[in-house]
């Protein structure tokens, strides 16, 4: 599954394994694979390849259960509803650039002079996504179960593939307080889940405040 990933990640980002951790020294439960920004950011290493990643630098999170069924698919609805939470806590310093004055001289200044803070804070979630090899649920069995993980415990599935049944369902973006809703295909997973992965988000840049 890493190999597969690796191939279809823009080149800016990396995968590894461990833990996301925050400002308020919050730490995740183990993540089976993390996507993360390795241009601008470098994961604290930890034992052998578990490393803590600051949630700053994650673009993404892979949950892989070899079978899904209520438990494995309410473990990982847990750990993406968390890392989720992570997001209220997610600061960066404020980019700046270099401005020029009539002496020749140069200075550092925010690139939005209005705003006097120097860090800033970009609620934008991790995209979480679930892998499985196989399910005995029909189709429609899974979207409800994923409905009803989403209300329970705050996760919103970017993507959830089911390889042996060639499946992939999304969940869409909903107001506050409507039902969620989801999207299912069937055939070319691989195709499709690529293309969801390889979406960017568009991100102010800027360096994580540690």
């Amino acid at each position: 599954m890493r190999d597969i990933i690796r191939e279809l990640l823009p080149k800016r980002f990396s995968i590894g394994t461990g833990f996301a951790v925050n400002s308020k020294d919050a730490r995740s439960t183990q993540l089976d694979l993390v996507l993360y920004d390795e241009l601008l950011n470098t994961p604290l290493s930890l034992i052998g390849d578990v490393s803590a990643f600051p949630i700053e630098c994650i673009y993404g999170a892979v949950e892989v259960k070899s079978w899904l069924d209520k438990d494995r698919l309410e473990e990982a609805s847990k750990t993406i509803g968390q890392l989720r939470k992570f997001k209220e806590h997610k600061r960066y310093y404020r980019p700046t650039k270099l401005v020029q004055d009539g002496s020749g001289n140069l200075f550092e200044v925010p690139t939005n002079p209005a705003d006097e803070k120097d860090d800033l804070v970009i609620p934008l979630a991790p995209r979480n996504y679930v892998f499985a090899f196989n399910t005995k649920w029909k189709l429609s069995t899974l979207t409800a179960k994923l409905r009803k993980a989403s209300d329970n415990y705050g996760a919103f599935f970017h993507g959830v593939l089911v390889l042996k049944k060639e499946w992939f369902v999304t969940q869409l973006a909903t107001r506050p307080g409507e039902p969620k809703q989801f999207r299912a295909k069937e055939g070319n997973v691989m195709l499709d889940f690529a293309k969801k992965l390889s979406k960017t988000p568009s991100l102010t840049p800027c360096i994580q405040r540690t």
